[in-house]
Formats: structure tokens, sequence, C-alpha cells
């Protein structure tokens, strides 16, 4: 009744006005989410698929290494063997550079678990190894490959699943993003949607 009795300016001045609320509202929702989508795009981006990429080069020399052992056990040719040795040591660079990475990165208690399960693991594969590598220097092939088979492969799948176990809970922190994100958008566009439509 009260609105019935204002003057039409002044009613086309309030309804105007609320207008421009609703909008102004609508505005600072959509600046709101656009920057939370943002956050959430460099968390996965820079953050979680970064280690996912460092874990994956882990297993890449690792299972370098274990090309190398296997060359070296194949090749009676001094020259290669030495060749395979460097590459040996080269990949363990290359993984100790990359769990230096992961050790400064990975902040979940989690995740610090599993990265220390793989490096225990790491090391336990770094000595045997060494073992075969003096077995393989010392002329014992046929020791070797009894060594490399019943002692030296099942650390190496240990150290294999500990890593996988790394990459699955950091892929696990992807998905968990990528799906909030999701739900972040469509209760944002929710709100928008019905805002705009009520202006």
């Amino acid at each position: 009744m009260m609105f019935k009795n204002m003057k039409i300016g002044l009613r086309l001045g309030l309804g105007f006005g609320v207008v421009v609320i609703l909008l102004v509202i609508v505005a600072v929702l959509a600046i709101s989410r656009l920057s939370q989508q943002n956050d959430m795009l460099n968390l996965v981006v820079n953050d979680r698929y970064s280690k996912m990429a460092i874990v994956t080069e882990i297993k890449q020399e690792t299972t370098g290494i274990a090309i190398g052992l296997r060359n070296m056990l194949l090749t009676d040719n001094l020259d290669d063997m030495k060749k395979q040795e460097g590459k040996i040591i080269e990949s363990k660079n290359k993984i100790g550079e990359n769990v230096d990475k992961l050790q400064k990165v990975i902040i979940l208690p989690k995740g610090k678990e599993l990265l220390q399960r793989a490096m225990d693991n790491r090391i336990k594969y770094v000595d045997g190894y060494k073992n075969l590598i003096n077995i393989i220097n010392e002329g014992k092939k046929d020791e070797g490959r009894a060594y490399l088979t019943n002692v030296l492969r099942p650390i190496l799948l240990s150290y294999q699943a500990s890593l996988n176990a790394l990459y699955d809970f950091q892929n696990e922190l992807v998905q968990t993003a990528l799906k909030d994100a999701a739900e972040s958008y469509n209760m944002a566009r929710n709100v928008v949607l019905a805002l705009v439509g009520i202006a």
C-alpha cells in the first residue's frame, strides 16, 4: 500500500536502486569465486601436479637404473660396462635431487609418511644395486644374475610400490581439488543466476 502511494519517480528510483544493489552483489560474488577458482587452479597446477611430475621422474630414473644393471650383466665389453655404470650414477644423482625437492614441498603428514617410506626403500635399493655392481665388476655374472633375481628384484618392487603409493596420494589430492573447484563453480553459478533472475 505504501509503495502504491509513492510517486512514479520515487518508485522507479527505488526499483533501479534495488537492481543496482543486486548487480553489485552479483559482481562481488563472481569476482570472489573467480579468485577462488584461480587459487584452486594454482594449487593443482603449481603444487600437486608438479609433485606428481617429480615422482614420475624418480620412477623413470629408477627404471633407467634397472635397465643399466641388466645391460651390465648382458655385456662383456668393459667400456660398455663403465658407460652403463656412469648412467646409473647419473640417474641416482637425479633421483637424489628430486627427493630433496619433494622433502621441501610435501607438507601433509600422510604425504611425508609416504615419502619417508619411499626414501627408506630407496636406501635399500641403492645398497642392493651397489652390491650387484661389485659382483659384476668381479666378473661373477652367474652370481650377479642370481642376486638380481632373488635379492634385488623384490627390493625394487617394494621401492616402486612405495613410489606408486606416493603418486596415487598426490593424484587423489588433485582429484579432490578439481571436485571442490567444480562444486564451488556450480554453487556460484546457481547463486548468480538466482540473483540475476530476481534483478
